[in-house]
């Protein structure tokens, strides 16, 4: 008898693993980026991040551009350095941009290139963790100098380099441009990585425990039989 309780928990608590609530939408999606500035090593120019609604409804969502690391130097003091919008933060550390409107969110930092840079993308809120069908606008990164766009095929146009929209059903969809003369994107990613809820995590880490327990006292009453 003490078996059989001891399997039916078992097989309860697998149950509750498995539930959705075990798997939630998540509180964020990341992504770690690496660009490959070499093209344009030594030179000067600035790197340019955005976040903007769509031209239709959009819910709430954050984008933090974090762990930002480059073999090249930042310039924030160059005359274009600044930010639009609802930005906070500066690199190397956190940036912080909301899809708030007005229109355009944007950092914008001068640097003398090196030849690599890597961040990660985390994107959160509403439009992730809890999507109505909106979306959640679009993360731009691209690159300019006095000459115009670089990394791009299109110099002359704001053409970005990488880009990640958020979905009206909370997943994103990432894309990476052509660079010059239709070669090879620049960028790389790895992602999207989704996070899930704290109260996700807690549900999993109790799980386990619980049939950790369970499965000492099953071990037990083993050798009692």
């Amino acid at each position: 008898m003490r078996l059989t309780k001891l399997s039916l928990s078992i097989t309860f608590l697998a149950g509750v693993l498995t539930t959705p609530a075990a798997f939630a939408d998540p509180a964020s999606i990341q992504y770690a980026i690496t660009v490959n500035t070499s093209s344009a090593l030594l030179s000067d120019g600035y790197i340019d991040f955005q976040f903007n609604p769509s031209s239709f409804t959009t819910q709430p969502a954050n984008a933090d551009v974090a762990n930002f690391t480059t073999d090249g130097v930042l310039n924030p003091t160059a005359p274009d350095s600044g930010t639009i919008g609802m930005v906070s933060g500066m690199l190397p550390g956190t940036v912080t941009l909301m899809n708030s409107q007005p229109s355009p969110n944007e950092y914008t930092e001068g640097m003398t290139f090196g030849t690599t840079i890597t961040f990660d993308l985390d994107l959160y809120g509403p439009a992730i963790s809890n999507p109505n069908g909106d979306g959640g606008g679009t993360f731009i990164l691209d690159f300019f100098n006095d000459s115009g766009y670089l990394f791009t095929a299109d110099s002359q146009n704001d053409v970005p380099v990488f880009t990640v929209t958020i979905n009206g059903d909370g997943t994103t969809t990432a894309s990476t441009y052509p660079s010059q003369n239709g070669g090879p994107p620049v960028v790389t990613f790895v992602g999207p990585t989704p996070v899930p809820e704290p109260s996700s995590l807690l549900l999993l880490a109790g799980g386990g425990l619980a049939l950790a327990l369970l499965g000492r006292r099953w071990k037990s009453a083993s050798a009692k039989v």
